[in-house]
């Protein structure tokens, strides 16, 4: 399970630089930048955010198309530079255009599809590795704790019957979720069913969250379990 569990304030208190950092963004183009061939880095720059941003309204994706174009015919020394021209066009198109919650959604879409996990609602995800079910949660900010534990108890309520039904899944008996957020809040974890285990290892840290600052924790229900409370 990652991401942020969200805070008491409404959707519409929540601005759109809460959700997207001009920072977040320059990561994650210059992390995909890193990974792409040496002369394609800005057509594949283009073709990822075309994906991200597919189906929007006729006038913004004219207004996008445009910053493409840009993006196709800059001439830089280095992959910062790229990075650095092209955050500076999106995270104004984005802030222009876009509102918290319809920055959010497009950001959770990309949190499933880049982590390649199969989606059980608008929130919750899970990744199947051996015998367990890993749930992930997506960002949520945008909407009310009270929405957000709904949705993840639908999801649990999905996985429940995916596994009574889905015969890739039979083998599945154990449904996991590491995080800081297990860390954080391990009540609501408890609340939810989970069993906490406590810190995860330096090492597995180091390997699966590098990047993570906060304490990661792991929680586990076995498939039983799931089954009694949500099913």
């Amino acid at each position: 399970m990652s991401r942020e569990i969200p805070q008491k304030a409404t959707s519409q208190e929540i601005p759109v630089a809460s959700i997207v950092s001009a920072e977040t963004i320059e990561r994650g183009i210059l992390s995909l930048l890193n990974a792409s061939p040496q002369n394609k880095k800005a057509e594949t720059l283009v073709s990822k955010l075309s994906t991200v941003f597919s189906g929007i309204p006729e006038d913004k994706a004219a207004k996008l198309e445009n910053i493409f174009e840009e993006l196709r015919v800059t001439s830089t020394e280095s992959e910062e530079d790229l990075a650095h021209a092209a955050t500076t066009k999106l995270y104004a198109f984005i802030t222009e255009n876009f509102t918290a919650q319809e920055i959010e959604a497009r950001i959770r879409s990309a949190f499933v599809e880049q982590g390649g996990f199969i989606p059980l609602n608008e929130i919750l995800s899970y990744g199947i590795y051996r015998n367990e079910a890993h749930i992930h949660l997506a960002p949520a900010r945008t909407k009310p704790v009270r929405e957000t534990t709904e949705l993840i108890k639908q999801g649990l309520s999905e996985l429940a019957r995916k596994i009574t039904s889905d015969k890739e899944l039979r083998d599945i008996d154990l449904i996991t979720a590491t995080s800081w957020i297990v860390a954080k809040h391990p009540k609501t974890m408890e609340r939810l069913g989970f069993t906490t285990e406590g810190p995860i290892t330096d090492e597995m840290k180091r390997e699966h969250f590098a990047d993570e600052t906060r304490d990661v924790s792991k929680c586990y229900m076995s498939k039983e379990e799931l089954l009694r409370l949500y099913s």
